[in-house]
């Protein structure tokens, strides 16, 4: 019985050695005790464990590994396992004081001291978090008083950034619940000071800010603040607030605008009712007021209806031709929706109308940038920022043109300005993070990510970039997560841009990159047809279409069906080189194509000629290729460019004639 008890013991001690430390007692069946051996003889080791005092017949001894292990270490061991942290931390301070400083024993004492000063620091947030539910259970039964008390404890406290927020919106919703119990009791006066203490308390809590507004809006006097007030709520709620909270709002800011005969602004906010003219016949109206409003309007922005926003502002142009605020808004629109050759057209009778017109020139540069016209682009935000000079969204727009350019250093002085000038907003940082992603260096793009998701933790163009940074990484698992949160929020959100339709369709394409990775042709094509779903024209899907094109035709037996396949993806990439014909990328998986698959060297060459000239990368091993096919490596010249578009259209034209043949009878 004495040897089972014993037997128990061992396999217990075992079971926690990895952390307890110190001399190791290696038994015959391959488990190992850790602990402070005391006594050895003839027959027995005797060892102090974290579970007690362990006495090990030595005949189940066949190795002891010693290291200097202190009762009070040991000790705070056991008091860890007992979850008595205090008294762990205190005897683990008092062995790391008798240790020789950068010993493997004081090493291990300072690790096992963290792990314990962390464990402390969580049960302490453990507790502040049952008080903050404790403040949570108070409003949700209406103890108001008892909860604001609660929460002024709390902010006294000491709390950390994130406990301090949570804590402060608890308060604003028991001083919004009070401001509703004086509006019961008719006390408007009363309501209207716990809704500004409610904002007070947390200024994002948009609800308060919505209620204090309509009240607000009742009074001549007090409308300019009401309206204020409506704006901040909608700003702060845009991602919470209901359609019909939306609409209601809007409605009313816009009547009252309109009604001071601040047609520009109160267009733009009888726009976002139209999405509702069908649901809620209180603003069934909002939509003629609206057409009226484009008539005298000026520049505001515009979500809802696109297509009837669009019939508006024609027929707003069609009253007055010379109407540059009328064009600079159908610019926006057919920019939204992708129309860039239409957005361009109408930007330029903007600027030619009225050069100095308010953001014309950076409206114009980034439909130059949808169109793929970064010389274009860059000539158009020059004059923008000629003419605002502090303007921080086109410096840090310039800065993306830059990027696309190549001009690091000036894309990187583009940003510093712009950091100077406002550092407390986010597009700057995520920006910087898309520099230092193409220049390769990821551990910088991913702390300015992280500084993003600081600022706006809802910036779903951060994520984006964060999944292309963890892909760099190889870290692919992290990175699919941070694509699906991209796919999964913009997928269920009405209307997107043509911006956000391009966020999407690269989130699907880096999805299927991945698949690629993982040999998985077949997703991967399911998800880059997805990509184009969202945008017909996406040239990086596009040409990893052809990539899944080409990695499936390795896998088939006969040299006809494999040279179908390659057909298919030369097909995709010229598809992607018509869309952005910039980007040397492209050229060179055509290149490898014509020189790998189809062993045709003369249009391998013109298109390998053609990355040299954009400067691609690798340019070693490109010229390299180029000798093998029996060519010369030329400098960059206008035709090479003319020889790779004269090659790329007249192999279109024949796959086009192959495929007529074919479908004749």
């Amino acid at each position: 019985m004495k040897t089972r008890r014993v037997a128990c013991a061992i396999l217990a001690a075992t079971l926690i050695a990895s952390s307890a430390g110190g001399d190791v007692v290696v038994l015959r069946n391959g488990r190992r005790v850790e602990g402070a051996i005391s006594q050895e003889s003839a027959t027995e080791v005797v060892i102090k464990t974290p579970l007690g005092v362990l006495r090990i017949p030595r005949n189940q001894v066949v190795q002891i590994e010693r290291t200097a292990t202190s009762a009070e270490e040991i000790e705070g061991d056991a008091a860890r396992s007992a979850r008595d942290l205090l008294k762990a931390r205190q005897c683990y301070q008092k062995a790391l004081q008798a240790t020789t400083p950068g010993s493997d024993a004081a090493t291990r004492l300072q690790e096992k001291l963290s792990q314990v000063e962390s464990a402390i620091s969580a049960r302490e947030r453990s507790a502040r978090s049952g008080e903050v539910e404790r403040v949570r259970t108070l409003v949700a039964n209406k103890r108001y008083s008892d909860a604001i008390r609660l929460c002024e404890q709390l902010l006294a406290s000491g709390l950390d950034d994130n406990e301090t927020s949570a804590v402060r919106r608890l308060k604003a919703e028991a001083h919004f619940g009070r401001a509703h119990e004086e509006l019961d009791r008719m006390n408007l006066l009363g309501a209207d000071a716990e809704l500004r203490k409610a904002v007070e308390a947390y200024e994002p809590f948009y609800r308060a800010h919505l209620l204090l507004g309509e009240r607000l809006l009742q009074s001549v006097v007090t409308q300019k603040e009401g309206v204020e007030e409506i704006l901040k709520g909608l700003k702060y709620g845009e991602a919470e607030i209901s359609e019909a909270e939306l609409v209601k709002y809007h409605y009313m800011v816009a009547r009252v605008l309109y009604q001071q005969g601040k047609y520009q602004e109160a267009a733009s906010h009888f726009v976002e009712c139209v999405r509702g003219k069908d649901k809620y016949p209180a603003y069934a109206d909002a939509l003629d007021y609206a057409a009226d409003s484009f008539v005298k309007m000026g520049e505001q922005n515009v979500v809802g209806d696109a297509k009837k926003t669009v019939e508006n502002l024609l027929r707003a142009i069609e009253l007055d031709p010379q109407k540059a605020q009328a064009w600079f808004l159908l610019g926006r629109m057919y920019k939204d929706l992708g129309e860039t050759t239409k957005a361009i057209e109408a930007l330029s009778k903007v600027v030619k109308l009225q050069p100095s017109y308010p953001y014309a020139y950076q409206a114009l540069a980034g439909a130059h940038r949808d169109k793929q016209n970064p010389d274009e682009a860059l000539n158009a935000i020059n004059e923008e920022l000629k003419q605002r000079p502090d303007n921080y969204d086109a410096l840090v727009e310039r800065a993306e043109i830059q990027i696309e350019l190549k001009n690091f250093d000036r894309a990187a002085q583009d940003l510093d300005d712009a950091m100077r000038r406002d550092p407390t907003r986010w597009q700057a940082y995520m920006v910087r993070a898309n520099l230092a992603y193409v220049q390769e260096d990821y551990d910088t793009a991913q702390q300015n990510i992280e500084q993003v998701l600081r600022l706006k933790p809802d910036a779903v163009e951060a994520h984006l970039i964060m999944g292309k940074i963890l892909t760099a990484k190889k870290d692919t698992e992290a990175a699919r997560q941070w694509f699906s949160n991209v796919i999964d929020y913009l997928e269920q959100q009405p209307n997107l841009t043509y911006k956000f339709k391009t966020v999407v369709a690269e989130a699907y394409t880096r999805m299927a990159e991945i698949d690629l990775t993982e040999d998985s042709p077949r997703q991967a094509e399911t998800r880059l047809r997805r990509a184009l779903e969202f945008v017909p024209d996406y040239a990086p899907a596009l040409a990893k279409i052809g990539d899944v094109k080409k990695r499936l035709a390795n896998d088939l037996d006969t040299a006809a069906a494999k040279k179908r396949f390659y057909r298919e993806a030369e097909e995709y990439y010229r598809k992607a080189i018509e869309v952005n014909p910039r980007d040397p990328d492209l050229y060179l998986a055509l290149g490898i194509l014509y020189h790998k698959n189809l062993k045709d060297t003369r249009k391998a060459v013109i298109n390998y000629q053609k990355y040299l000239d954009l400067g691609g990368k690798d340019r070693a091993t490109v010229s390299k290729w180029i000798e093998e096919c029996g060519g010369v490596v030329e400098s960059g010249s206008e035709e090479t460019t003319a020889a790779a578009t004269s090659s790329n259209q007249a192999a279109t034209e024949t796959n086009k004639a192959a495929a007529n043949s074919k479908s004749k009878p």
